[in-house]
């Protein structure tokens, strides 16, 4: 509400992907579809998140990037996008490669 009463949108709730979890996976999903030209929103991203101490950090940030990818490679599989699907693949093995 503004001062004199007057209903305003101020923001916008998403609850498309909406799930109890850890921030984590927002943040690697997130950083998963960032390319080096997107530093800066990068660098806003995890400055709006504030502290990310964690002694697993990297670790549980591998993983769900992991799952980002997964995910992906999924959707494109089910659209019946198969070009897509040998890269994103090889991304695949090489983040079970580096969890391993």
């Amino acid at each position: 509400m503004t001062p004199d009463g007057t209903p305003q949108l101020c923001g916008i709730v998403d609850f498309e992907n909406a799930t109890a979890g850890d921030p984590l996976m927002d943040i690697a999903k997130a950083l998963y579809y960032f390319t080096p030209k997107d530093a800066a929103r990068r660098a806003g991203l995890l400055a709006g998140y504030g502290a990310l101490d964690r002694p697993d950090r990297e670790a549980t940030m591998a993983l769900y990037r992991l799952a980002a990818t997964l995910e992906l490679w999924c959707w494109f599989a089910q659209i019946g996008k198969m070009d897509a699907l040998s890269p994103i693949t090889r991304e695949l093995e090489s983040a079970a490669n580096t969890l391993a």
